[in-house]
């Protein structure tokens, strides 16, 4: 949460990328998939969400108010998560 979703994912995919090949069997595609999605549901709260600041200063609003606006994408990307990491061949099949 105190880093940025790009960084995150630089930092993270090529450390974690070789022991889910090899070790687990997942397939890359869907590693990329699962861990892009919950870096999505996992860095946007208030705390050290530089976007959010962005926003609010744009926008004149309180952070709270948009925060609240945002929760139900957030509730979407969970239930797309969900299936996506018990059912891999639901996302594969897409390929």
């Amino acid at each position: 949460m105190a880093i940025d979703r790009i960084a995150a994912l630089i930092l993270v995919a090529p450390l974690l990328l070789p022991v889910a090949v090899d070790v687990y069997g997942i397939n890359p595609v869907q590693f990329g998939l699962v861990t892009s999605l919950n870096l999505v549901l996992g860095l946007p709260p208030p705390p050290m969400r530089a976007g959010l600041y962005v926003v609010v200063a744009m926008s004149g609003a309180r952070p709270t108010a948009i925060f609240v606006q945002l929760v139900p994408f957030l509730g979407v990307a969970q239930i797309v998560l969900l299936p996506m990491c018990f059912f891999p061949w639901l996302t594969l099949a897409l390929i």
